[in-house]
């Protein structure tokens, strides 16, 4: 993301990241969730020993969010996070 520019220096406000819709879609644009409620969550996750989720679907809202074309970097490395992650799933 930082390659991409897509990396933010400024944190977005209390209420932006306490949104409850998914990918807090209402609030923050789609890699301010990647940086500061995706990431980290797993870190926390993984720093407490906790289970990590058994399935994940990032890339369709991404690439419904981003244009391809203009961040395929990104969107690489969020399409082998998920398949990462969806191992064994049918």
């Amino acid at each position: 993301m930082r390659s991409e520019q897509l990396w933010s220096a400024r944190q977005p406000s209390p209420e932006a990241l306490k949104s409850e819709l998914p990918f807090a879609i209402d609030t923050l644009r789609i890699e301010q969730w990647l940086q500061f409620v995706f990431i980290p969550k797993m870190k926390e996750l993984i720093n407490r020993g906790q289970m990590l989720p058994n399935a994940l679907a990032i890339s369709p809202v991404l690439q419904n969010t981003l244009a391809q074309e203009d961040y395929p970097l990104v969107i690489n490395a969020i399409n082998k996070i998920d398949l990462l992650f969806n191992v064994g799933q049918p």
